[in-house]
């Protein structure tokens, strides 16, 4: 056996330490690539696999029991480069396991059998952690082609780096197209500037921002980024996930919409609107409720309910509340307090809503005022109406009282004048008979006066004597008023006449009498009525009314009564304006005055003072024609002669009349009925010279009479008799022939007046 020289041995062992210290495998190759010496590593990690020293490199590293093809560790070798190679090794005791197997040429004095060393080094970990990232970046790469967002890696210049798919199909371009482009080239919000600003400061944080992007066909869509910025190898990169949300910003338009169109109906809405809380606080109000209340809505958003509804309860605040919880909704009637103290009636219709969990309320808030000022006018006017129809009805039962009264007035005053004209004079007999004729012409006068007050029709103006109406009007005014009112009057005589219609003038004295009786009530006094002529200079203004210069009449009506204060002195003329108590006036007899008098170009001045009295002055222009009126003519009459067909209903009439004609010397042939004188008249047209037929007759009138005697006859002249002439229009009196028309009871002057004027008039062609 050789001896081992100390030397080299403690060299091999401390070759050896020096191996087992190094934390990965080293192993010695020789010139035929088999090993010499491995370390401990070695020896551990290939325990199963040992002894390891004389096998073949391609067996221990490789389980290969053939050479390997070219291979690495001799061409390393020959080529003195290092070779690296990583190897799953199978054998041993950690099998599956990477490694790292470095071969190098040794070239050295250590041992020349020694041709190249190895190094194994254990790279599991390293690999495992490739495989996961790889697998990671595979898995993020699937769910970057697969999100259904647009993706987009931005460089910092703002050149596309990487996108997905999504991205290029949302821009309409291909994924290789988009790799060409710049951010501004699809950004349509920010200039070229203004983006790299923004990527210059996009960091780790990110941001989070709508904007709009612009297609390769030029189109314009809403998208939501959410951006981070990160630096990769050095590089600065921006990563964007952009949304489509055309969609949403739509809606989102959609529903900003509505809520302006909702706001708009709110503050333009012709009602007042109030949101309130559950406490009743006021939360909104719309410009019509402040504009209602007369506050600003800063002022009422710190007010309540109860604020502006002081009239609600307790109670009635409780069970509104009850009511709106149980049905969602409710509706009353309320009186709202504005701000400046006064109330107005209104009609509240709330409905309870939830909102974020709280409960709320909407109150649609009507005024009613003029509801119920319509209401309150409709309820005046069906007063009027009814007083309207009381009255209308009392005027149809007094006038067809009258009429009936007026009949049996002429039939006495028909036969007084008859028996008149047969009794001596200043006879006893003869007194008697003259006044029963005074009484009738009483009685006549008062009937007139009920059929005045009867009369409905046109307004028919006539030159009419004023004075003779007022006398009239007060006389029934004194059988009316009672005893307690002292009434005075002057009315003069021949002051001159008026283009007036005789009823309203008759109306208008009555309503200033009547006015003038209830200012003065139960306790009574003095009622003064005047009539005189007076001249209106034009320097007069401050002594009359605002009426041209000229002639007038002026009707003075004066009371003691109560009097009035100026404000309603200001009113008394409007419709409907009343000072006295419900029921006791309707407001319209001032107003129909003045209506009336304007009506015929006169005017009124009204004076009074409280407690004092009132006194009103009526001015009515005087006609041009001036003069006494006429008046039938009391001259006595010569015979007459020819034949009078006299018609009327009513018996003593045509007695009366026939007696009254044969005695002026006409033959007379009276009718009972318009039938019977139309076939009378047919059988013989010619034989009458005159035709004298009542009005009011029954089967027809004597208008129509007279039409269908003209018919037969057209020149035969008529006279009609009525106890209403002013019902009549004078216009249909004209067409039917009539020449005259004489009231009832007819004056045996007047009737004989009447027919000789007829009779002289006619034309002579028989």
């Amino acid at each position: 056996m050789d001896a081992v020289d100390p030397r080299s041995k403690n060299k091999q062992s401390f070759l050896e330490s020096v191996l087992d210290t190094i934390q990965d495998g080293v192993f010695l190759l020789d010139h035929d690539l088999n090993i010499l010496q491995v370390n401990r590593w070695m020896e551990e990690m290939y325990a199963d696999s040992m002894p390891l020293v004389g096998k073949p490199c391609h067996v221990v590293l490789k389980n290969r029991h053939e050479d390997c093809q070219q291979c690495p560790c001799r061409r390393s070798i020959q080529m003195k480069r290092p070779h690296i190679e990583v190897l799953a090794i199978p054998n041993g005791a950690t099998p599956n396991r990477w490694f790292e197997v470095s071969v190098t040429r040794f070239e050295g004095p250590v041992d020349r059998q020694v041709r190249a060393i190895g190094q194994v080094r254990d790279i599991t970990e390293r690999k495992q952690a490739e495989r996961f990232l790889e697998e990671e970046i595979s898995r993020r790469r699937i769910l970057v082609e697969q999100s259904s967002d647009g993706i987009v890696v931005l460089e910092q210049n703002g050149k596309v780096l990487e996108a997905n798919l999504e991205f290029a199909h949302m821009l309409g371009y291909s994924l290789e197209e988009v790799h060409e482009l710049h951010v501004w080239d699809w950004d349509a919000q920010w200039n070229r500037q203004e983006l790299l600003e923004m990527l210059r400061t996009i960091d780790e944080r990110g941001d989070h921002f709508e904007t709009r992007h612009r297609r390769k066909d030029g189109s314009l869509y809403d998208v939501e980024i959410s951006t981070n910025g990160a630096v990769y190898r050095g590089q600065k990169l921006i990563f964007c996930v952009c949304r489509d949300i055309s969609e949403r910003v739509a809606e989102r338009k959609k529903i900003e919409a509505d809520l302006r169109l909702t706001r708009f109906s709110f503050d333009k809405a012709s009602i007042g609107i109030f949101q309130t809380g559950e406490d009743a606080r006021i939360l909104d109000a719309n410009p019509h409720a402040c504009r209602l209340l007369g506050y600003d809505r800063q002022e009422l958003c710190r007010m309540s309910l109860y604020d502006i509804e002081p009239g609600l309860s307790e109670v009635n605040r409780s069970d509104l509340w009850q009511q709106l919880i149980e049905n969602g909704s409710v509706n009353f009637e309320a009186q709202l307090r504005c701000k400046d103290g006064t109330f107005i009636p209104v009609d509240i219709a709330a409905k309870l809503f939830e909102f974020e969990g709280e409960r709320h309320s909407i109150s649609f808030v009507q005024d009613l005022t003029e509801k119920k000022n319509h209401e309150k006018q409709e309820a005046v006017m069906e007063g009027h109406l009814r007083q309207a129809q009381r009255m209308e009805a009392l005027g149809t039962l007094a006038g067809g009282i009258a009429h009936d009264f007026n009949n049996i007035i002429a039939a006495i005053y028909g036969y007084a004048e008859l028996a008149q004209l047969r009794c001596p004079e200043k006879s006893k007999l003869r007194h008697y008979v003259e006044q029963i004729t005074t009484a009738s012409v009483r009685g006549k006068n008062l009937v007139q006066q009920i059929l005045t007050f009867s009369r409905r029709g046109k307004t028919q103006k006539r030159i009419i004597d004023v004075s003779s109406v007022v006398e009239e009007a007060l006389t029934l005014i004194r059988a009316t008023f009672p005893s307690t009112i002292e009434i005075r009057q002057d009315i003069s005589a021949g002051l001159g006449d008026v283009l007036a219609d005789e009823t309203q003038i008759h109306q208008v004295v009555m309503n200033l009498c009547a006015n003038a009786y209830q200012a003065m009530g139960k306790d009574g006094g003095l009622l003064e009525m005047s009539l005189t002529a007076v001249t209106v200079g034009t320097y007069d203004s401050s002594c009359y009314p605002v009426i041209s210069p000229g002639r007038y009449l002026k009707l003075v009506v004066a009371d003691t009564g109560q009097g009035m204060e100026r404000a309603d002195m200001d009113r008394i003329f409007d419709p409907y304006f009343t000072t006295k108590k419900t029921g006791e006036g309707t407001g319209m007899g001032l107003s129909t005055v003045h209506g009336i008098v304007k009506d015929h170009g006169g005017s009124i001045k009204v004076y009074s003072q409280p407690g004092v009295g009132t006194t009103i002055q009526v001015f009515l222009p005087l006609s041009e024609s001036a003069g006494q009126p006429s008046r039938a003519d009391t001259a006595s009459f010569s015979p007459g002669r020819g034949v009078i067909l006299f018609v009327d209903d009513e018996a003593q009439l045509r007695d009366i009349g026939s007696e009254l004609l044969e005695g002026l010397g006409y033959l007379v042939e009276t009718r009972v009925d318009p039938m019977g004188t139309i076939e009378a008249f047919r059988l013989n047209p010619l034989k009458y010279d005159l035709l004298i037929t009542d009005w009011t007759m029954p089967q027809m009138t004597g208008g129509k009479l007279a039409r269908k005697v003209r018919k037969i006859r057209p020149d035969i002249p008529i006279i009609l008799c009525t106890g209403l002439p002013a019902a009549i229009d004078d216009t249909d009196l004209k067409e039917v022939g009539v020449r005259h028309v004489l009231p009832k009871p007819v004056a045996l002057n007047r009737l004989a007046a009447a027919v000789t004027k007829t009779l002289e008039d006619r034309p002579v062609n028989r």
